[in-house]
């Protein structure tokens, strides 16, 4: 008898520590901590980020600080402190400064069920159905309203989950477009459904369904079959020629070749591309660099080589606010490993004044142009996903080329950005954050501050191409300003 009741009361005391596990979604960090974290933030931004004050005066940037921190005034939950985090990181603008959430928080609300399933698309400052996988919905529905939501406001408080260089603001549509169903939690919390609002492609009829939740890790797996309409990514470069247009098309989504047989590779193909045009007399060259996130500058080099006849250094200029980077015990573990060469570029830079150092001009290294540059009509497709060295990589061609850009301004600045990143985690809550630690440059003339490369010919997406699945600004480079 005693067995069995000793069996029963471990039992019991087992299930009792099943039931008080931990919630990570609920649970709390006491005000003291997480104001430590929130001071600890702001030494790390004001003394390491190279572009605290690109876009804010010193007072502004205290300001804001002060009063967030006045608003830490009890327990928070990791979401509604990541929110305050990056409410501050959002107005730095730049692109390169992430606030990410911790792997354990990321990992456990990845397996419950309370995510908006549905891919979504913003065009115009509109709210688009993305899929034709839902038997109740038509791509290209229009979305009116979310849990009564309005659509306006949907794409307004999650634009802010997206940081963006400068005042190019069209890339926090990605907010929406790509994580959706996270931002919308980050932003209003867990739901088991959801209310939709929408009508169909041609009417004026509003519709209302309501859609369950679903786990978010699913919403991942199948977001490539569930989605309409995406810029494909499997292929980093492509290359097509079109014998009756005497044109080519080279597709570039990457310039993130940072070893050395992807970037020989790289390298290698750009050659065999040009050496094909140079033979088979094309007078069109079409580069479609679409959705292109970056990379290396060095990788935009053996492209521009062909197509600017000119010597171009690989970026203009380089800053940085520290002589040693501040607070290294805080780098995340991932980073740690670049310490050494961080500390050992020290020698390459010089103080100019408190808080500014400049990387010795002679250091940067000045790319020639090849034997043989293209001289025929040149068009770039740019979108505003297009950023950091892509961006660099269209400023170029529409400052230094007779290059006709046509599509969405870049996300990525014209003149200058932020890069060369160390990944900050703060100690109790645990959060990380991006600190770009140089702001480079570029060789170009100046343009709009804060604007990306703005095309010459305008073409945003739009409903129609959605719902066709049609690629507008090729189409019409092909159809209206190539001549057979």
């Amino acid at each position: 008898m005693k067995i069995v009741c000793s069996s029963i009361f471990l039992l019991l005391l087992l299930q009792s520590c099943g039931d008080n596990k931990k919630d990570l979604v609920t649970a709390t960090t006491s005000e003291e901590k997480l104001r430590e974290d929130f001071l600890l933030l702001r030494k790390i931004v004001t003394t390491a980020h190279a572009g605290a004050y690109a876009y804010n005066t010193p007072a502004q940037l205290n300001a804001l600080f002060d009063s967030v921190y006045k608003t830490i005034d009890h327990p928070l939950t990791t979401r509604e402190f990541f929110n305050k985090v990056d409410g501050v990181i959002d107005r730095l603008r730049c692109i390169h400064s992430r606030t990410t959430l911790p792997d354990e928080y990321y990992d456990s609300i990845s397996n419950k069920t309370m995510f908006f399933p549905i891919p979504l698309l913003v065009i115009n400052n509109r709210l688009y159905i993305n899929t034709n996988n839902w038997t109740f919905l038509k791509a290209g529905s229009e979305v009116i309203a979310i849990n009564d939501k309005p659509a306006t406001d949907l794409i307004a408080d999650l634009g802010r989950y997206v940081h963006t260089d400068g005042y190019s603001d069209n890339i926090k549509h990605d907010a929406v477009n790509d994580d959706f169903g996270l931002n919308y939690y980050l932003a209003y919390g867990a739901f088991k459904k959801f209310s939709l609002r929408y009508s169909e492609p041609g009417e004026s009829k509003y519709k209302s369904i309501d859609v369950d939740a679903r786990k978010l890790k699913k919403i991942n797996n199948d977001m490539y079959n569930d989605t309409w309409y995406f810029y494909p990514g499997d292929a980093m470069y492509d290359f097509e020629i079109l014998d009756d247009k005497h044109t080519a098309i080279l597709t570039i989504r990457s310039f993130s070749y940072d070893t050395y047989s992807l970037s020989t590779a790289f390298s290698h193909f750009i050659d065999n591309c040009f050496r094909m045009i140079f033979q088979n007399d094309i007078r069109n060259l079409v580069i479609d660099c679409r959705n292109n996130g970056g990379g290396l500058y060095a990788s935009t080099y053996p492209v521009l080589s062909y197509l600017v006849n000119n010597r171009l250094p690989e970026y203009d200029s380089a800053i940085k606010r520290f002589d040693r980077l501040p607070y290294p015990e805080y780098i995340s573990e991932e980073d740690t490993a670049r310490l050494s060469d961080e500390d050992s570029s020290r020698k390459g830079y010089v103080k100019l004044r408190p808080g500014v150092y400049s990387q010795h001009h002679d250091s940067i290294r000045v790319w020639d142009p090849v034997d043989q540059v293209f001289k025929g009509k040149l068009f770039v497709i740019t979108n505003d996903h297009v950023i950091s060295a892509a961006s660099n990589f269209a400023a170029i061609l529409k400052d230094q080329t007779n290059a006709y850009l046509i599509g969405d301004e870049t996300g990525g600045n014209h003149n200058a950005h932020n890069a060369s990143v160390f990944t900050y985690e703060l100690p109790n809550s645990h959060l990380r954050i991006n600190i770009p630690t140089r702001r480079y440059y570029q060789p170009v003339t100046a343009s709009q501050v804060g604007r990306g490369v703005i095309p010459h010919k305008y073409m945003p997406l739009t409903v129609d191409d959605v719902i066709e699945n049609r690629d507008g600004p090729l189409a019409y480079i092909l159809d209206s300003m190539i001549r057979n």
